[in-house]
């Protein structure tokens, strides 16, 4: 990606997303106790007042580097899968409404691509579907 790119997803990304942009002092990257190339992941977590870090890199954010944050690392599977369970309807209507929103897409082929890397999610995801056909 070039600079200009970059630039301008920030920018839209910070137009669609104003909350989520936030302020990370350098004190507090460096502060943090996990991999240091991923220190400020932890610390913009920490500023954000997170709980959840979701990364397929759980290496980098050992739990007991995070524990004093009162924050967990989760890999992106079971954090849909958390989701999920807290609210099944709204995750579904969220997943009808991405499919939509993506060009030449249906549910099934969504369910197909994050199948590759959330296999549980898109097995209960599945599951409800089904259960409602009956």
């Amino acid at each position: 990606m070039h600079q200009e790119q970059a630039e301008h997803l920030v920018s839209e990304m910070s137009k669609a997303f104003p909350e989520a942009m936030i302020v990370v002092p350098e004190e507090q990257i460096q502060s943090m106790r996990n991999d240091p190339k991923d220190r400020h992941v932890t610390a913009c977590a920490v500023c954000a007042h997170a709980q959840v870090i979701a990364t397929f890199n759980l290496n980098d954010f050992k739990p007991e580097t995070l524990t004093e944050w009162n924050i967990e690392v989760q890999d992106p599977d079971t954090l849909l899968c958390h989701l999920f369970d807290l609210s099944a309807d709204t995750m579904l209507t969220v997943l009808i409404e991405q499919a939509e929103d993506l060009r030449n897409s249906t549910l099934d082929s969504l369910l197909r691509i994050l199948g590759r890397d959330a296999q549980k999610f898109v097995a209960r995801v599945e599951q409800r579907l089904n259960s409602g056909k009956e």
